[in-house]
């Protein structure tokens, strides 16, 4: 509901064909999350409306496999559609002070590729460096270079490539380790967790400053990168 009261406000909602049902007895049987956003944001909405349907055909409702951000971005051309999306994710939850636990509509990521496409050629660079972190290098990657900092870019793909610190005291080094030191512990840092120990190395790391223990942000934040800054739009 909430990603479809943004989508809503900022006048990106679109009639795309599905409709809102209404059984014979007059019950809503399929539109509820799209009536309560059109309720909350309190913009009107066009839709498709079928009325008289059995009451037995809720049960072939979302039946599908639900088609995700990275096959959308597939079907409109663009390469590793998949890592582009998580890569969208993590720099929408970094805007907007959410991290991974941010939920943007496939709207809010459009915006974010549409303003920033150097961000598919982050995850090119990104791609295949550390398993299963590389949504979160390629983002940090793309700040790197969208903030002016071309080394902290670089240096950033080079000490998660080769595992080889940068510095004494290389702060993306040592989450690095840490991520080893749980994987080969049979444990695994949650993705909220690697977020927020990237977010506390990043400065350190861009400035060529030590950091001794790298623990995570309270606060998700990165100079320079918020809502405005990454989509053209507030959190209104």
């Amino acid at each position: 509901v909430a990603m479809m009261v943004s989508d809503l406000k900022s006048g990106r909602w679109q009639v795309n064909g599905e409709a809102i049902k209404i059984n014979c007895d007059g019950s809503l049987i399929d539109g509820q999350h799209r009536l309560t956003a059109c309720v909350k944001s309190g913009v009107p909405l066009v839709s498709l409306v079928i009325r008289g349907l059995p009451n037995d055909v809720r049960d072939t409702i979302d039946n599908g496999a639900k088609r995700t951000h990275g096959d959308r971005l597939t079907m409109r051309g663009i390469k590793n559609g998949n890592a582009v999306s998580a890569t969208l994710r993590n720099l929408h939850g970094l805007a907007n002070g959410e991290g991974v636990k941010t939920r943007a509509s496939s709207g809010d990521l459009f915006d974010v590729l549409e303003k920033h496409p150097g961000i598919e050629t982050s995850v090119s660079a990104a791609s295949k460096l550390f398993p299963g972190q590389g949504s979160k290098i390629a983002a940090f990657h793309y700040l790197g270079v969208f903030l002016g900092d071309d080394d902290a870019a670089d240096r950033l793909c080079s000490v998660w490539r080769t595992g080889v610190p940068t510095y004494e005291g290389d702060p993306m080094h040592a989450v690095r380790e840490r991520i080893v030191r749980a994987a080969s512990s049979n444990s695994k840092l949650l993705s909220e967790t690697v977020l927020r120990l990237m977010c506390r190395a990043w400065p350190a790391f861009r400035d060529y400053k030590p950091l001794k223990v790298v623990r995570p942000v309270e606060k998700v934040r990165i100079d320079g990168w918020d809502l405005r800054t990454a989509t053209g739009r507030t959190n209104d």
